[in-house]
């Protein structure tokens, strides 16, 4: 960049000899010629108008969603199990996801969800499913574990995800009558058999299967009226199967399938658009 009486000459690597003619032309005809052979378009202007103003939108909410921190829950369900989660509340009520994890990891599984849902105003309920996480103890003090879990325990799934639905409606940032719930490998199927409850408005399954411990969503989601965003890796062939099945039942569901044989939260992780789409399927959905 070549400074001379005012005027900035950008010479770039196709144009260095144009660019270093002008350059004497404007030192012969002073800073006036210069600015009026350089003078910026006015339609430059107004898009950079614009992009600072979506710069700054996005660096907004960015920092509001960073400002947001988690406040610990914990929900009792009809049988005694304490439910503990996260609670990131927005300042006025606000649509709201519940997140539900995969088979034998935490809430923590949700993490590279957080952020960017948080930054399009979304609150979200994050919790630990029965048996996992801090979701371990009876309200008498015993511990339970998955790993111990027999046929009837994995069925009282769906409702624990019916106890957060209905508690959902007495926590602060939550409009309960715009709910959505995410579900991932196990959490998705329990998602799904809960898809017909009335606060919620869509559901996104990660990697749902026709039967995960005896929790089996098919039935649920025929002639469901609801938007369903599905997704499976090609590789999770039982996955894969199942959603190419399902997509069928709705006329609101629509599926993604993904070059990888990641499966549940793992495909949170993946070199892909599965976060991008989740969040603007949600803006769209709950914010409309």
């Amino acid at each position: 960049m070549i400074l001379d009486h005012g005027c900035f000459i950008l010479l770039s690597k196709d144009s260095h000899e144009l660019s270093r003619s002008d350059f004497q032309q404007s030192r012969r005809g002073g800073g006036q010629n210069c600015a009026q052979r350089y003078r910026r378009p006015k339609w430059t202007l107004a898009v950079g108008a614009l992009l600072l103003a979506v710069s700054s939108s996005l660096l907004a909410a960015a920092v509001n969603a960073a400002a947001i921190k988690p406040q610990r829950e914990a929900l009792q369900t009809s049988d005694g199990v304490i439910l503990v989660g996260d609670l990131y509340a927005q300042k006025q009520k606000s649509p709201t996801v519940i997140m539900l994890h995969m088979l034998g990891r935490s809430r923590q599984a949700f993490q590279p969800l957080i952020a960017p849902l948080l930054a399009q105003g979304l609150t979200i309920i994050n919790i630990d499913l029965r048996g996992h996480g801090e979701s371990i103890y009876r309200k008498d003090k015993s511990e339970i574990s998955y790993k111990n879990f027999a046929a009837s325990d994995w069925a009282k799934l769906p409702s624990d995800a019916q106890t957060v639905i209905a508690d959902a409606q007495k926590l602060p940032g939550v409009d309960g009558a715009k709910l959505a719930i995410i579900g991932s490998s196990i959490g998705a199927n329990t998602a799904a058999m809960v898809s017909g409850d009335s606060h919620l408005k869509a559901l996104v399954l990660l990697s749902p299967g026709q039967n995960y411990h005896g929790l089996q969503p098919e039935k649920y989601l025929k002639g469901l009226e609801k938007p369903v965003l599905m997704f499976a890796g090609k590789g999770d062939q039982d996955s894969a199967r199942a959603v190419q099945q399902w997509q069928k039942l709705g006329t609101k569901f629509k599926v993604e399938l993904l070059d990888t044989q990641a499966h549940g939260n793992d495909l949170l992780t993946q070199r892909n658009n599965v976060i991008a789409e989740i969040t603007a399927f949600l803006q769209a959905e709950l914010k409309h």
